[in-house]
């Protein structure tokens, strides 16, 4: 298995102001955690251990319950994340990024001009994990890309990787619907996955490698973070448990961070370069078409949303030759 990486780093420096932006961003969320998260160390400090455990699993529980980590992760983090699959798939395709607009405001007009905003976005996001869990449940063995050995056709172990390196495919869609530039988001995402069946089992491979070495990473980095704060902690008394933690729990948002800034974007930039590569090999195939289709509802529901698509395109056209 071979991965695009020197050409993928040589993309994400391309797009070097969107990393910086993007890292901006996921600094931000995880400067807010640092500050809540010792915030609540003080008033552990203060009131005792207990009061602690109390603000951070009832505010733990509160923002589960009003969504507000799904909101995070999709409004500031997802829409950034296909931003930078915009740019990189453009440096990878023209070589070079429109003059006279900044990245982040072309990574902007992007999304906006194929998904529709937020709303089409998280569709797209839906429909695209519920056909790959149905893929890998129904059509595709899992464990056959796993370096497991003794691991069975139907493992859920298999069913929970891949699921959770579907996030790498999700990118690697997008790329192909930017590269196409079809104004209709419903068909090229209907045709990215008709040609991921046929090569699925290299980029699925590639998408858990990937997975696998990000977590490796970021887990790392937390380490070797830990180190000083360990020490630092080792120093305080054994009572300060509060704080112990609030420095624990800093370690892991450094690793996070340094893994979504650094080695996401690099990642993502060589899953969409190998899809491309792909793309130019294989084409939507109508056998897998009706596989698919038997198995997937949610690709059935892609079906029926691309045709109003064309529809309206074929009047705008309609329209635009009469006038």
């Amino acid at each position: 298995m071979d991965f695009p990486l020197r050409r993928a780093w040589s993309l994400v420096r391309g797009a070097m102001p969107y990393a910086i932006h993007r890292a901006a961003v996921y600094g931000a969320l995880c400067l807010g955690l640092f500050c809540y998260l010792w915030m609540l160390a003080i008033v552990g400090g203060v009131f005792g251990a207990i009061a602690f455990w109390t603000l951070f699993i009832g505010s733990a529980g509160i923002a589960l319950l009003i969504g507000m980590g799904g909101f995070v992760s999709v409004y500031l983090l997802y829409r950034r994340r296909i931003g930078h699959v915009a740019i990189l798939t453009e440096l990878a395709t023209e070589g070079r990024l429109p003059g006279g607009i900044s990245q982040v405001k072309w990574a902007e007009g992007r999304v906006l001009h194929y998904f529709g905003g937020l709303a089409g976005l998280l569709d797209a996001r839906r429909i695209i994990r519920e056909t790959m869990r149905s893929l890998d449940r129904n059509l595709f063995d899992s464990s056959a890309v796993l370096p497991i050995p003794g691991l069975e056709g139907g493992s859920r172990f298999a069913w929970h990787v891949a699921d959770l390196s579907v996030g790498y495919i999700e990118e690697a869609f997008a790329a192909y619907a930017f590269h196409t530039r079809n104004d209709n988001i419903h068909e090229s995402i209907r045709a990215a996955i008709l040609i991921y069946c046929q090569c699925w089992k290299s980029m699925l491979s590639r998408a858990i490698t990937l997975t696998w070495l990000g977590y490796a990473f970021g887990l790392s980095v937390a380490v070797v973070c830990l180190i000083p704060l360990g020490m630092l902690a080792w120093s305080t008394p054994a009572s300060w448990t509060v704080a112990h933690f609030a420095l624990f729990a800093t370690g892991l948002l450094i690793g996070y961070f340094v893994k979504s800034a650094v080695f996401d974007p690099c990642a993502s930039a060589a899953m969409a370069i190998t899809f491309l590569d792909e793309a130019e090999t294989w084409a939507p195939d109508a056998e897998w078409d009706r596989k698919v289709e038997a198995v997937c509802p949610a690709y059935a529901e892609l079906k029926e949303k691309r045709r109003p698509a064309k529809r309206a395109r074929a009047k705008k056209t309609a329209k635009e030759t009469a006038a």
